[in-house]
């Protein structure tokens, strides 16, 4: 009977620490494929900064379509700027590592990130274009109790 819970124990922990890795590998509730955002994240629910204004379920319905629009376009720069991101790394652990060929990948990921920050403040533009006087007002001014709802001021 020891021998079995022995046995049973073992196996457990060793399952554990062999699947340990996988699940660290990806926080809880991570976009797929590396994505910056899930666009599923995006369509479900406005950005953060938006959660103490009180929006009429019209703004909501406006904010969701502008959101659901945007989705696939700012998926789609994301994932060139993953898939550069990897094929950087991949040449940097190589034996035919090439400086140039590291320069043109980096460029292109930096070029892709500059594309989603580029559709990212268009939607928040969008989306602060829907917003009353008076909520803009008070998206402008001082946080209420969290500064990290808002959007950088640049």
């Amino acid at each position: 009977m020891k021998t079995l819970q022995l046995a049973s124990w073992v196996l457990t922990a060793g399952l554990a620490c062999a699947l340990a890795p996988t699940a660290l590998a990806m926080p809880p509730g991570a976009p797929p494929d590396g994505a910056l955002i899930a666009p599923a994240a995006l369509a479900d629910r406005p950005p953060p900064y938006l959660r103490n204004l009180h929006l009429t379920d019209a703004q909501e319905d406006q904010v969701f379509d502008i959101l659901h629009e945007a989705a696939p376009a700012l998926r789609s720069k994301e994932k060139d700027f993953h898939r550069a991101q990897r094929q950087l790394h991949d040449l940097a652990m190589s034996a035919g590592y090439d400086a140039a060929k590291a320069k043109a990948l980096a460029e292109v990921a930096a070029q892709a990130m500059a594309e989603v920050e580029a559709l990212r403040a268009g939607l928040d533009n969008r989306i602060y274009r829907v917003l009353t006087a008076e909520q803009r007002t008070q998206l402008a001014g001082p946080p209420d109790d969290d500064h990290c709802d808002r959007p950088p001021h640049r």
